[in-house]
This record gives structure tokens, sequence and C-alpha cells, in this order.
């Protein structure tokens, strides 16, 4: 059984996280455990398939929330002009240390819900696990707002996750959908998740279960 103070570093490790917390997150720890991933998400595999069913051979991409900037190099080393962002700027610094020497990837601090890119700059919008602890309706505003004509936005957010005994909820299924379509989007993809698996949490005796449910979306930007 966790001790007390176990307990405590369990609940502040599943709380939401504000921009601000994130950034001390990066402060208090020189390598947080989600950069230290090393291998492309298979969702940005799924972006490429249907870049190249779509005729698209260099596609500009906009990745929110790089984090360590693997796939914003994995999908650059594939053809593609990425442009990676992050709200942390020690993520920011670290993706672009791994991608130093790669001309078509670059990174830079920035704000999913202002997003400073122009209106139509991006083929694709690209996000894993960033855009659930943000205002999503602002955020779908912003990323349909900076993509092309019939582009699309891939996105994988978690609805809901339980570290220990305590649930953090962030948006449900529906809401995403309904919020995603006032905003100009048609779904064209919408898969449901759920995972359990126990994680290691510094500071903690042992591994902690963790249950995740989750939402992976393709978004495409309606024609107006």
């Amino acid at each position: 059984m966790a001790s007390l103070s176990e307990k405590k570093i369990i609940e502040d490790y599943n709380k939401k996280m504000t921009p601000d917390e994130w950034k001390k997150e990066y402060k208090e720890n020189e390598t947080p455990h989600y950069t230290n991933e090393t291998k492309h998400s298979p969702l940005a595999d799924e972006l490429l398939r249907d870049l190249r069913r779509e005729g698209v051979k260099k596609a500009d991409i906009l990745e929110i929330g790089c984090g360590n900037g693997r796939d914003s190099i994995y999908l650059a080393n594939q053809g593609h002009k990425v442009v990676g962002i992050d709200i942390v700027p020690e993520a920011v610094k670290m993706a672009k240390e791994k991608g130093m020497g790669i001309l078509n990837v670059s990174f830079e601090i920035g704000n999913a819900e202002r997003l400073k890119f122009g209106r139509e700059s991006f083929d694709a919008v690209y996000s894993i696990a960033a855009l659930h602890s943000t205002p999503i309706r602002f955020t779908f505003r912003e990323v349909n707002r900076v993509l092309k004509s019939k582009g699309q936005a891939k996105l994988f957010l978690y609805t809901r996750t339980k570290t220990g005994d305590k649930w953090v909820s962030y948006w449900t299924p529906g809401e995403i959908k309904q919020m995603a379509e006032e905003e100009g989007f048609r779904v064209e993809k919408f898969r449901e998740g759920h995972d359990v698996e126990p994680i290691e949490i510094p500071g903690v005796d042992g591994k902690v279960n963790q249950e995740t449910h989750l939402v992976v979306t393709t978004l495409r930007k309606k024609v107006a």
C-alpha cells in the first residue's frame, strides 16, 4: 500500500497541467519521462499514409506540443516541411538540438490557443497528447484558421485518466466531436481507446496502475 507521501506524489502526477506547470515540470526534471521517447508515434505514419493517398508529396505540417521533436523530425525526414511548437522553452531547446542539421524542420515556442501563423498556412496539423489540456473550442478555431482548405488535423487527445484512485476528466468524446464540427470541421475518423498499464512514477515504490481513455481523430477543414 502506498504511503501518505506517495499518495500525494501520485495525486500531483495525475492532475491537469497548466502551461506554467508544464514549464515547471521541465525545470524540476531535466529529462521528464515523456521526453525520453525516441521512436516516432504510429500516428505519424497514419498521417503520412493519408498525405500519400491524397497525392500530397511535400506538405506543410504544424505539430502542436512537439516535446522533444521526435515526430516532427520523423515527418521532415519523409520529405515534408514541418514546424514544431511547444509551450515549454526547454522542450523547444531539446527539439532544436535533436533536429540540428535538418533543413526542413524548425521549432519554436508557441501557444495552441493563439497560433502566430497566418490563415491557410498548413496542409496538416498534428498533435499528440497535448490539446486535451487546452480550451478546446478556441484551439479548434485556431487550428481551423491556419489549415488550408480541405486540410486535415490529426489529433490524439485524452478524455480522462486515472493513476492510482483519482480520475481526471478532460473533454468527453461527444464534446470533442461537437466543438470540432461547430468550429468548421468535418469529423472524418474518430476512434476511442482504452489503455490500462502499470507505470513508474519517480518517488513511488513499485509501479502504479494507470487507466486512460482517449480519442484519435482526423478532422477535415470544410470548404468555405
